[in-house]
């Protein structure tokens, strides 16, 4: 038999497969088996998070330094806002972007280190601590590794789950047996750890990496 969830677990495994394509082969099983959480987190990984007010998985908080850039003498500047009541909010910056645009921010080999850009509403909040000029957030490469490593053991977690439930696929296609058999999973223990905050913001400005 030619089961579609034991290839998707071998192509897991293959490094050299995009995780892009993985998740289109997951998200052809998930419809196929009507698990609607389960499309959603992938839709979400493959669209990017940028719909408002969304949940993003805390696997995508990146650690970093917030700094701005001074025009007069062309430096950035490390801003410390350890004296506000909640230091780890200014700490962490959710990444946003769809999985194929942090797969071709790490092709890019110009540069380790990554800046993002705040929403106009934390930008007020900055001003009122006196920092007028244009704050980022700055992060390495590394992270965004980190975030597409967990995002593949998630899909492994799962297709190991479906096959010990004894949901394999023929091909492509399911049986009504298998398709009864996914009452049995529970979907949140997968991608369970989610955040909401203001940097989730629905902006341009919030959806951009760039290289430094």
């Amino acid at each position: 038999m030619n089961s579609i969830v034991i290839n998707l677990q071998k192509d897991i495994i293959n490094i050299s497969i995009p995780l892009s394509t993985l998740l289109r082969t997951a998200l052809l099983i998930s419809s196929k088996l009507d698990l609607i959480d389960i499309q959603s987190w992938i839709n979400n990984e493959s669209n990017g998070y940028y719909t408002d007010g969304i949940e993003i998985p805390s696997y995508r908080l990146v650690s970093g330094e917030m700094k701005a850039y001074n025009p007069y003498n062309g430096i950035w500047m490390p801003i410390d806002f350890s004296h506000l009541e909640d230091t780890k909010f200014f700490s962490l910056y959710p990444l946003k972007q769809s999985i194929s645009e942090l797969e071709a921010i790490l092709k890019n080999e110009n540069n380790e280190k990554l800046y993002g850009h705040y929403p106009p509403e934390l930008k007020q909040i900055f001003l009122k601590e006196g920092v007028n000029y244009d704050i980022t957030f700055h992060f390495t490469k590394s992270q965004i590794h980190g975030i597409l490593n967990q995002v593949r053991n998630i899909l492994l977690k799962w297709s190991l789950t479906l096959e010990k439930q004894g949901i394999l696929g023929n091909d492509i296609e399911f049986s009504q047996e298998e398709i009864k058999k996914t009452d049995n999973i529970v979907i949140n223990n997968f991608y369970k750890d989610v955040i909401q905050s203001q940097i989730n913001s629905n902006t341009d400005n919030s959806k951009q990496i760039n290289e430094k």
